[in-house]
């Protein structure tokens, strides 16, 4: 038997596992950043949101937070792969370099909802021509104003209606779902990004223990 072949085709099998797992954590950071980032965005659900379309509002929004993130992380983990696999037998740098371009990784990204942030944004003021009298200014501002307050409460309200009844949870749990079916998950058409990642993995692996038969 050629004992140092032998050694570096098990060298190939724990380069598989090493890539397998730094896959898993760049996912998982990326994810986690994500959902920080998705607390500030509750702000703009609206309780039809919360209560009839927790999914509409969060999927869009999770998929673009996570887009920049993980093609950042893809690139990375797989041009360190790439380099890591050519160190441990020559035979393998193509393959290395191959897979260091990361290509064949599809990212999920949900439409946008049909419920737009605009719906949120106050009127201006509209300017009041100059030949009006300080009475009339001083009514159009009063009136505004006491528009403005009105808004402002309605939302309020609605804010705390949400938290009060735990209705924002609902938005949480369907961007905890969307991460861990699209991004994390190991089935599914198309395959999560996760899956993808280690599929990829394991194509090469598989490849690199055949270069060295």
């Amino acid at each position: 038997m050629d004992w140092e072949l032998a050694m570096r085709r098990q060298a190939v099998t724990e380069w598989r596992d090493r890539q397998i797992l730094a896959a898993h954590t760049m996912l998982n950071n990326c994810a986690q950043g994500a959902r920080n980032a998705f607390e500030a965005q509750l702000a703009k659900a609206t309780l039809l949101d919360s209560v009839w379309d927790p999914a509409g509002f969060s999927n869009h929004r999770i998929d673009t937070l996570l887009h920049d993130s993980v093609i950042n992380g893809v690139a990375d983990c797989f041009a360190s792969a790439g380099q890591e696999l050519g160190s441990i037998d020559a035979r393998l740098a193509p393959l290395g370099e191959a897979m260091a371009r990361a290509e064949g990784i599809t990212l999920p990204l949900a439409s946008q909802p049909s419920s737009s942030d605009e719906a949120h944004t106050r009127e201006t003021l509209p300017a009041i021509p100059t030949e009006a009298g300080l009475l009339t200014r001083l009514r159009e501002t009063l009136v505004y104003k006491a528009s403005s307050l009105a808004t402002y409460a309605s939302e309020t309200a609605d804010w705390l209606v949400q938290d009060k009844a735990g209705l924002r949870d609902r938005l949480r749990d369907a961007a905890a779902n969307r991460i861990a079916t699209q991004w994390m998950g190991d089935i599914g058409d198309p395959l999560p990004v996760l899956a993808q990642m280690i599929k990829n993995i394991e194509r090469v692996a598989h490849e690199a223990r055949t270069e060295l038969l």
